[in-house]
């Protein structure tokens, strides 16, 4: 296929359009790939740039002169972000900045270069060698050698003589020899090592050995673990990301190199994989394939992700990798069951020794889990005053003035306070770091931590995953931890360099009832039977929710389905676009919770629905120069999407689902396809990102009900289970802190610190433990339920006593005075209940029928609760967000209720009682 080479010939000339070769172009039903005829981009006589349209395209189009190009003036962007904002000020002058470097990126045909573009390979892919890939998609037969001609390479054999002769290294680690016999032995492995204990060389070193075999591929989670795990990559070993953050340019440069085989290693992030695992991407074969911070995968680890709930169908499935790796610090023994099923692993490494899957469940002995070098303070504080005496008072006398210090909190705000506050009294500097901060400052701040620049960081958890400085002293916890395996990750960035490092957490009650208030009413729809059924009917039932496109047989074929599942007459296979902003405000449901309910929906119902995330459901085509009329005449891929597309003035919009059913073929063919037709003629934008379900064979109601049971009450379940790691990470902390407390009555000369001894020992029962972690850490059921009424106060022990949530009917929620539950059944309700139930009654009624309330989209009954109940919180919700709705008058009314669960059971009480009336007084006002 001939390139487009405008650039190359320049501003002047005309060329006429190819003769009959390319007017007359073979009809065909896929014209993807090699069916595609470039077109010619030079420009032609008699032809203008289009004109017209809304006044977004009238805006693009006064950036571009008449011959296409950029006008020299946007041809440059604005300096770049080197550095943190302090102010507001500054802050709005940098996300202007920012703004106008996306844009001019965005829309720019020819390439900006910033100073701080996301590195793409290591220091092995030396410019000589890059100079040498050339144009082209075909995947190499062999990898290019390493050595010019003439050198020799001297053989190694055994990985102790790789490990020191190639990494450099004297002898393994504990656990890291196991871990690559047990992969290069073909055996799907999970690795366990903490944190700073060369989890990267478990990989690296079989990249090495087998990168004459295939590519190694290594799943991370977020884009600044990936440059920290790139840079870090050996000289041995060649390497390259493809991430998010990278210009179109920088990703079909890395792609053609990984093609080239010139990559040994190759990091991506689930969602990039996802999107590779069904567009053929024609990646070589892969030799190996790691999975990082693996505890992602199970819904009951501490940050689970959607994306990685499939992997193993992407890895195993698509991309046919031959050997699997999964490495993680921090998973409890049900989370290891959890991901050694999902990934379905055969052997877990630790550093004692090899078990398989069953022996290491009924193993009992537990090693230390925090790293011997780390002295652990636990300090009880009763307000947030004393917290900040106490961490002035630390960073005054218990640490050295050159010692680099990094403070967590849990709150955004927070960090930017507290590090505003705590300016004076550091020297070498002091910045917050949080995800709301653009990423060039993140970067910025982290590069100036990494060289020195800056002492201490006030971080919320955004910051340290990957993040390799070994001379840490100090971490610091000002909030508390979310979970005892989140403490644990955190602290294990202190100290890396083996001396000694010291972990200080500081513990307030007031903290903790926030945290909880927010963790426990933080979910919307996701975790709800009603709402998911809603969704799931919607998709797969007699429903015109969402528009539908048959497929071809063709098109069904490659969506997963079987030919003869495709029945003249009979049920049509179909697909549906289905837009996560749109879909997560109609269900009150976040986008997480809703790839959540997908992803578990694609695992229950392999063979009957395929589905497809991060799917652009619009790809919009913006002409700039010629009639696009000319150019169908010559390009047969156009020749078959414009017609299915909707004309704005130069913008032609194409529905990506509608395409796809018609034309055949996947939506990354027919993306790859644009993509590479682009140039000075035309430019193409993703847009509307969301999900594309194909339904293959006809689904029955009672299949849907019961696929929407099992994904709400995993999801109803994993939401606990998040909460019950709070408390017990709340519970581990105050008890050890308050064994500090008696050592410093009864042993005040004594030299081994008890709430460290005390914190070990809970940490290592947590891990140990095979059911209930957070049980093991509270000394018992009543221990349990006496510190968190302390701690929450008297509406916590009425709703402890209540029945779980997953328990519950999934139709609706008993109220407080139900039938329904062990407590309403042993004992009539007391007075205070009665008063309480009043009260959220009244108050409902009264929300519901305030002027200013809105018409929710979510017609669901459980939908609406959870709106009313987060409202009354003070929590924000996807249709009630906190910036616009926090002065209202109900907002957050019942915030100290004490207990999430126990109010959103009065407001469906009141919400059942009140919305009669409610719509009645409505019919009335309208008539």
């Amino acid at each position: 296929m001939a390139r487009a080479n405008a650039r190359r010939g320049g501003r002047g000339g005309s060329r006429k359009a190819p003769e009959a070769e390319s007017t007359e172009a073979p009809a065909v039903q896929m014209p993807y790939g090699a069916n595609f005829q470039r077109q010619d981009l030079r420009r032609r006589k008699n032809t203008s740039a289009s004109k017209g349209g809304k006044q977004s395209s009238k805006k693009l189009n006064q950036m571009y002169g008449k011959d296409g190009r950029l006008k020299r003036k946007y041809s440059n962007g604005p300096e770049e972000i080197t550095g943190a904002p302090v102010t507001r000020r500054q802050d709005r002058q940098q996300r202007h900045q920012h703004q106008q470097i996306a844009a001019l990126s965005r829309s720019s045909l020819l390439k900006i270069k910033t100073k701080n573009e996301p590195m793409s390979f290591s220091s092995a892919m030396t410019p000589e060698l890059l100079a040498t890939l050339q144009e082209g998609d075909e995947v190499a037969d062999a990898r290019p050698p390493d050595l010019e001609a003439g050198d020799e390479q001297e053989p190694t054999t055994g990985l102790a003589e790789v490990l020191q002769k190639v990494f450099g290294h004297e002898s393994f680690r504990p656990g890291q020899q196991e871990a690559m016999e047990s992969v290069l032995n073909k055996q799907k492995t999970l690795l366990l090592l903490a944190t700073g204990s060369g989890k990267s060389l478990c990989y690296q070193l079989p990249a090495y050995l087998l990168r004459e075999e295939g590519l190694t591929l290594v799943v991370s989670p977020l884009v600044s673990l990936m440059s920290d795990q790139l840079a870090r990559l050996p000289k041995c070993l060649r390497g390259a990301v493809c991430s998010g953050q990278q210009s179109r340019d920088q990703v079909r440069e890395v792609m053609r190199a990984v093609r080239a085989r010139m990559v040994d290693v190759l990091f991506v992030s689930p969602e990039r994989l996802a999107m590779w695992s069904f567009d053929g991407c024609g990646l070589p074969p892969i030799a190996l394939a790691c999975i990082d911070e693996a505890h992602c995968v199970s819904e009951w680890s501490h940050n689970f992700r959607p994306d990685y709930l499939r992997l193993s169908e992407y890895l195993q499935g698509a991309l046919q990798a031959r050997r699997l790796l999964a490495l993680t610090a921090t998973a409890t023994k049900p989370t290891v069951q959890s991901v050694c099923d999902i990934l379905q692993l055969e052997r877990v490494v630790r550093s004692d020794r090899s078990f398989s899957v069953p022996e290491l469940l009924a193993e009992k002995a537990q090693i230390r889990v925090q790293r011997a070098n780390l002295a652990m303070d636990i300090r009880n504080v009763p307000d947030v005053d004393l917290q900040l005496r106490e961490i002035i008072k630390v960073l005054r006398t218990e640490v050295n003035p050159t010692d680099s210090i990094i403070i967590y909190v849990w709150r955004r705000v927070t960090a930017d306070q507290l590090a505003k506050q705590l300016r004076p009294y550091v020297k070498g500097g002091i910045s917050a770091y949080h995800g709301s901060m653009l990423p060039e400052a993140r970067s910025a701040v982290q590069g100036n931590f990494m060289g020195g620049k800056i002492r201490v960081v006030v971080a919320t958890v955004a910051f340290g995953m990957g993040l390799d400085k070994p001379d840490i002293r100090m971490v610091l916890h000002y909030g508390l931890p979310k979970s005892i395996e989140n403490y644990i990750q955190e602290t294990g960035r202190c100290a890396r360099d083996g001396l000694p490092g010291k972990c200080i957490a500081l513990v307030c009650p007031k903290d903790y009832q926030a945290m909880r208030w927010l963790e426990s009413g933080g979910h919307g729809g996701g975790t709800k039977s009603s709402v998911v059924r809603t969704l799931l009917r919607a998709l797969l039932g007699n429903s015109d929710t969402y528009p539908r496109h048959a497929l071809s047989k063709e098109a069904l074929v490659v969506a997963g389905g079987r030919p003869e599942d495709f029945e003249e007459g009979g049920f049509q296979p179909y697909c549906v676009a289905l837009d996560e902003k749109l879909a997560s405000r109609e269900l009150n449901a976040s986008t997480d919770e809703l790839h959540s309910v997908l992803a578990h929906l694609s695992r229950y119902a392999v063979g009957s629905v395929s589905v497809l995330s991060n799917f652009p459901t619009k790809l919009k085509l913006r002409f700039f120069k010629s009639d696009p009329q000319e150019l169908i005449a010559i390009d047969p891929l156009l020749r078959q999407v414009l017609p299915l597309a909707k004309k704005v003035g130069p913008v032609y919009t194409l529905d990506t689902a509608k395409a796809v059913a018609v034309m055949g073929g996947t939506a990354g063919q027919l993306s790859t396809g644009l993509w590479q037709a682009r140039g000075d003629e035309f430019s193409v934008e993703k847009a509307e990102y969301g999900y594309m379900v194909a339904v293959l064979r006809s689904v029955s109601e009672a299949e849907v009900d019961d696929w929407a049971e099992q994904i709400s009450s995993i999801n109803v379940r994993a939401r606990a289970s998040a909460v019950e790691k709070l408390d017990a990470c709340f519970l581990a902390l105050t008890r050890s802190a308050e064994a500090r407390e008696r050592q410093k009555v009864a042993e005040p000369d004594a030299t081994e610190s008890a709430a460290d001894v005390t914190m070990n020992g809970l940490i290592d029962a947590y891990f140990s433990a095979t059911e209930e972690p957070s049980a093991v850490v509270s000394g018992g059921t009543e221990e349990r339920r006496r510190r968190l009424s302390a701690a929450l106060g008297a509406e916590y022990h009425l709703a402890s006593q209540a029945r779980p949530l997953a328990q519950r009917p999934s139709a609706a929620f008993p109220s407080a005075r139900g039938s329904g539950g062990a407590a309403s059944s042993a004992a009539a309700p007391s007075e205070r209940q009665r008063v309480t139930e009043g009260l959220v009654r009244a108050t409902v009624a009264r929300l519901l029928m305030d002027p200013d309330w809105p018409e929710l989209p979510c017609s669901e009954l459980d939908a609406l609760v959870t709106c009313v109940a987060q409202f009354l919180a003070g929590v924000g919700s996807v249709v009630l967000p906190t910036l616009k709705w926090r002065e209202h008058r109900f907002w957050g009314h019942f915030r100290n209720f004490g207990d999430f669960q126990h109010l959103e059971e009065h407001v469906h009480a009141a919400v059942e009682k009140c919305l009669p009336m409610v719509q009645k007084h409505k019919r009335q006002k309208t008539a």
